[in-house]
């Protein structure tokens, strides 16, 4: 059980550390390389198993051959043996013992009777022909013993295959070569029907991605495969009803928030009407007079933040974007706030890409934030990053926690640092999400860290002007 789970955690690991183009890739290479080496060793034993034979047979014949012309000539001239055998063994290839009355002769002086394995001489000298392969000084010699009638005596003949192995040897080589070059392109070839099998996969992330982006009408053509289609096809139908449940989601909460409107409406000027007349009132009723007036005052904000945010999930990306010089711009923007923080800019204009109201709504969300939580912004600083025109609004007031600064931005978040704006209106928690859906629609980013007053900084990245 322990071993088990140990492969299946280190088949985990090597998953997530390598992609599936290289898997199948290395999957292909192994399939060629496990293919092509066995069809090399079934190529070298095949081959092996069939010259072999055909070889020793051809050394019997050869051997006969010789063995009745050796018979001739010893009986013509016995007298000349060594002679005669080193004539006859000029004229082949392999080594020769002749055996007459007990005396070996040999054609080489690296063989003799020794050479000859005792099985074959006794067979020879048994009157019969009788053949074996053996291992004489290293290597591998076919023997053949023929009796020779005429002469009484023995023929021994030694044939060394040394040719047919290294035919072999270089058969086998060979094949190693073409089993390597068959693995290099069996992953080639997977390497390509990796990459034509990921490109299906890769539409429908790239489809994915643009629907987590907000563009829910995003669909994938149908491929004409038989296999993608339904595949196609269900992610379309997903994307559909994902794309419809959304829109009856974002139509109930802004109809309803439409209709609070004038409920809302009504119930605030009525209260306004009470208060004109408030002088004739007890101090009881006049304390739930108020308390009524500020929770209704509450409840308009949030109806109004809850349509404000129902139009822009609703919207497409701004449409009303220009060049804008943001220096100035924010200038004008946060002259018209009785707390005025200070303006810094590394340059004297610096031009985004942006929509004037957005950015107008996007300012005074994150200062009323700071107005709210810190104390008030102690200053807006600008740059230029790269592609981007950055301002950060800063402030002095307890910070907030590494923890929540992924949270403050979700609906209804108000995070864990107390109201340090003394007032009896209670924040809607919609704020900062208003803010992140007015820059997504500006292909703008806002981050938060930490300013150089030790409270929080509010970092938005807007498109820069390219420069000409």
């Amino acid at each position: 059980m322990v071993v088990s789970n140990s492969m299946s955690s280190s088949s985990k690991i090597f998953r997530q550390r390598t992609g599936l183009r290289f898997r199948t890739s290395l999957g292909f290479a192994l399939l060629a390389f496990v293919l092509s080496m066995t069809l090399a060793v079934l190529t070298f034993f095949l081959a092996r198993a069939y010259l072999i034979p055909i070889r020793e047979a051809a050394a019997r014949r050869e051997a006969q051959a010789n063995a009745a012309l050796i018979d001739g000539l010893i009986a013509g001239a016995s007298d000349n043996l060594a002679g005669v055998l080193e004539v006859f063994s000029q004229e082949i290839d392999s080594e020769i013992v002749v055996v007459i009355d007990g005396a070996a002769i040999a054609s080489s002086v690296s063989v003799g009777l020794t050479s000859v394995p005792s099985r074959v001489r006794l067979e020879v000298e048994s009157g019969n022909s009788a053949t074996q392969s053996t291992e004489d000084s290293g290597r591998s010699i076919y023997v053949v013993g023929e009796p020779l009638v005429a002469a009484g005596g023995q023929y021994y003949e030694l044939f060394s295959f040394r040719e047919l192995n290294r035919t072999l040897s270089n058969l086998f080589l060979i094949s190693l070569v073409a089993a390597s070059l068959t693995t290099v392109a069996g992953a080639g070839v997977g390497f390509l029907v990796s990459r034509r099998i990921m490109r299906p996969l890769r539409t429908v992330s790239q489809a994915a991605a643009h629907i987590a982006d907000g563009d829910l009408a995003t669909r994938l053509p149908l491929s004409g495969d038989r296999d993608l289609d339904p595949l196609i096809a269900a992610f379309n139908e997903m994307s559909t009803s994902l794309e419809r449940r959304i829109e009856r989601e974002l139509r109930f909460s802004s109809e309803v928030s439409h209709e609070l409107r004038t409920p809302l409406t009504a119930i605030s000027n009525s209260i306004a009407m009470i208060e004109a007349r408030k002088s004739e009132m007890s101090d009881e009723s006049i304390v739930a007079l108020r308390i009524l007036s500020v929770q209704v005052a509450n409840m308009q904000r949030l109806v109004l933040d809850l349509l404000e945010l129902a139009r822009l999930e609703l919207s497409s990306p701004s449409s009303a974007l220009e060049p804008l010089d943001l220096v100035h711009f924010i200038a004008v923007v946060i002259a018209r706030r009785e707390q005025i923080p200070t303006l810094e800019s590394s340059a004297p204009a610096l031009w985004a890409i942006g929509d004037r109201e957005r950015i107008e709504r996007v300012i005074s969300n994150l200062l009323d934030n700071a107005d709210r939580y810190a104390g008030g912004a102690q200053a807006i600083r600008l740059w230029r990053e790269g592609e981007r025109v950055m301002f950060a609004v800063d402030d002095a007031g307890p910070g907030i926690d590494r923890f929540e600064r992924g949270l403050i931005f979700d609906r209804f978040s108000r995070g864990s640092a107390p109201i340090m704006q003394h007032t009896d209106h209670r924040a809607t928690g919609l704020g900062l999400a208003l803010v992140r859906e007015h820059l997504v629609l500006m292909d703008g980013t806002i981050e938060v860290s930490v300013s150089p007053e030790g409270g929080a900084r509010f970092v938005v990245g807007l498109p820069a002007v390219r420069d000409n």
